[in-house]
Order: structure tokens, then sequence, then C-alpha cells
């Protein structure tokens, strides 16, 4: 949903709250970024990493083909190879939610991520070999720091689209979207 902002002069639109789909099949196919929202239930080791169990934000981009949709089906299918840090990590993981953000760059879902009460990098270049400007693209949320989706809406060409897994650990319902 946008917004108006009488105080940004830059762009009187702000992001409120995504939009809902029932089906990870219809969040967009444009390019964009995207934040996936999963719970690792046990640590997790591979390679030379290790992530303690929590709830974890990854934010990506997608400008391939197939844009955000192609993309976040490949980390849905958990028999995929792994060729990418996360890859690892959404082989495991429990899905609890996926926002995409059609135009928008993942450096800004980083970071809204980062912003959240409690959020910390808990392994230095997890999904960002590729980019010399972030510490990690994957940010861990502490237990009981309060958070939710809204917090991660950042600004994008068309307004954001998520998903929520029904399987996924319950959500605080009054820090789901801010008022």
């Amino acid at each position: 949903m946008i917004v108006e902002d009488p105080g940004n002069a830059q762009d009187p639109r702000i992001v409120e709250d995504p939009g809902l789909v029932g089906d990870p099949g219809q969040l967009p196919a444009a390019p964009g970024a995207y934040a996936l929202v999963m719970e690792l239930n046990r640590p997790l080791a591979f390679r030379m990493y290790v992530l303690p169990a929590g709830l974890y934000v990854y934010a990506g981009s997608a400008r391939g083909p197939g844009g955000i949709r192609a993309r976040i089906l490949r980390h849905l299918n958990r028999e995929k190879r792994r060729h990418w840090h996360v890859d690892h990590l959404t082989a495991v993981a429990g899905m609890v939610s996926i926002i995409a953000y059609p135009g928008a760059d993942e450096h800004a879902v980083l970071g809204a991520a980062l912003g959240l009460e409690g959020a910390e990098t808990p392994v230095k270049g997890f999904g960002s070999t590729d980019c010399s400007s972030c510490p990690a693209h994957l940010v861990r949320l502490r237990g009981d720091a309060p958070w939710g989706e809204g917090a991660l809406m950042v600004q994008s060409s068309s307004p954001p689209v998520m998903w929520r897994a029904a399987e996924g650990p319950p959500l605080p319902p009054a820090t789901l979207f801010p008022a």
C-alpha cells in the first residue's frame, strides 16, 4: 500500500505494508530485491560457517530471467544444487515469510533488517561475497526482540508483495505492521 508522506520531499510515496499472496508462485516476476525470513531450529554447520539456531533475514536480489518469482521458487526447492551460501540455509530452515520488492535494491532491505532491534550479522561475508559494501546479506534477529514484516518495508517501484508460510512460527500480531 502506498501512502502520502508530506515530510519526504524526494518521493512522497512510502511503503506502509505489503500486499499478501497465497502462493509464492504469485510473487512478481519483475527484477528487484527480496527478504527471506527464516527460522533455524537447530545450529547449522557447513563449509567454514556455523549458524546458531534462531530467526534470520536474508536480503537478496533477483535480476535474471523470471525475476523475483524465479529466485524465490529456487530458494523454496530443498533439492536444489547448493551454489550460494543461502542455499545451505534454505535447504533446512523453516520459511516464515518472503517479501518481494520489485525494482528495489537488496541493500535497502539489508539496511531495514539491520535497523531492527537486536539484529546482528552472524557470519561476516555470508551471502555477500560479491558485495564489497556490506558486512553480510544475512541478519540474525535476537529471539526476544520485537519485530515484524512491516519493519522490513522499503521503497520499491511497485508495492511490495508478501507470502507468509502457514507452517512458520507464530508472529507477534501487534508488531506485524506498525501503525
